[in-house]
């Protein structure tokens, strides 16, 4: 799990299948036939204390054996759903807000979840709670037993985005929100009042990782011919940069030129800390290095105030330049080089997740649905 994990501010499974069908009361264990749902989603989940896929997991699950005085019929399913909200958010008071429960009642469920796996599971930091080696190993196997339990209770249920309320979590930048977001909320509103979106900072090197991780359902972000296959991708838009900088620039009364190019001081928004690294991607396609920085700041919410009332430029997509050209007071350039870049900007999620989550499909259509219009 990344650092950027222990700060997750939203939900991640759709809140009504999660309070409604399986929080807000005990599932029945059955005596005798076909076991209930809870009893194959604790068999499932109790199984993996014998998974050795991942190193040391043998090891650590032998130092914490599951407490086999909780029979499968005395274990409250309500539990696990707890513990999937825990390791999603990393933080108990969001963990309660994504179940719609109080804050004690997450906490009084941590303490029996501890007693059912003999682990302490979270330790608690400044910034929420850390899971334990023994909770981490628990994430994949939770995950696919809590979906089937899911698809079970729900076999046949066709996805109705009129009363969902379900909870997309959308990794986005400054740039892909501006483009994306004002056409989506009247859209939501008229035909999915009840799904609730967030969105979460998206570091465009961690995209990868970061959707294994699911610390979002869908990255907004460039379409790269290297993501790997277990990614899929919809197109939206193209676009390519310019140059923004104030209207009276010295350097640029006559215009742009490569020369004048060259000798230009850049602002650079970054929203990581490698601010070397950002340098170099951002500027060397176009003759540059660190040398031209000039300034660095974390997002596009000033950039453009600071180029049009100080002697730095910017390099920034035209469709946002556009948009803050007229409020900024800047004017824009385009780039004295031949064959000037292009890129296409669209959606990237798990193409086994869209198979089987309803919501996500279904989200990702209507984007791509108002992306055409």
């Amino acid at each position: 799990m990344s650092p950027g994990s222990q700060a997750r501010e939203a939900c991640r499974y759709p809140p009504q299948t999660i309070s409604q069908s399986l929080y807000s009361k005990s599932l029945p264990v059955r005596i005798g036939g076909n076991p209930a749902p809870s009893q194959l989603l604790l068999k499932a989940l109790f199984k993996s204390r014998y998974n050795v896929s991942r190193p040391g997991l043998r090891q650590m699950n032998t130092l914490h054996p599951i407490n086999e005085s909780h029979a499968l019929s005395q274990v409250n399913l309500n539990l696990l759903v707890v513990l999937e909200a825990l390791l999603a958010e990393r933080h108990v008071g969001r963990a309660a807000t994504r179940l719609r429960l109080t804050q004690s009642a997450v906490s009084h469920a941590l303490k029996h979840l501890r007693e059912v796996f003999n682990d302490p599971l979270f330790i608690r930091t400044t910034v929420g709670v850390l899971p334990t080696p023994r909770a981490l190993a628990l994430v994949d196997p939770l995950s696919e037993a809590l979906q089937s339990v899911r698809r079970i209770l729900h076999p046949d249920s066709p996805f109705d985005p009129r009363v969902a309320t379900d909870c997309i979590v959308l990794g986005t930048t400054d740039y892909s929100s501006l483009e994306l977001i004002p056409a989506l909320i009247p859209f939501l509103q008229q035909n999915a009042p009840n799904i609730h979106v967030v969105m979460r900072n998206l570091c465009l090197d961690n995209i990868v990782s970061d959707l294994d991780e699911r610390e979002y359902d869908i990255a907004v972000a460039p379409i790269s011919e290297r993501l790997p296959k277990r990614l899929a991708t919809v197109a939206l838009f193209q676009d390519h940069i310019t140059l923004a900088a104030r209207i009276d620039h010295p350097l640029l009364r006559d215009g742009l030129t490569l020369e004048g190019f060259a000798q230009l001081r850049h602002l650079l928004v970054v929203s990581s800390r490698s601010e070397n690294t950002a340098a170099h991607t951002t500027l060397k396609p176009y003759g540059l290095d660190e040398s031209n920085v000039g300034m660095v700041i974390p997002h596009f919410g000033a950039a453009g105030f600071i180029v049009a009332h100080s002697d730095l430029v910017m390099l920034v997509p035209s469709l946002l330049a556009k948009r803050y050209e007229r409020i900024a007071g800047f004017t824009t350039h385009e780039l004295p080089i031949p064959n000037r870049p292009s890129f296409e900007m669209g959606l990237v999620f798990s193409r086994e997740r869209a198979g089987i989550e309803p919501a996500l499909a279904w989200f990702i259509s209507a984007i791509k649905q108002l992306s055409v219009a």
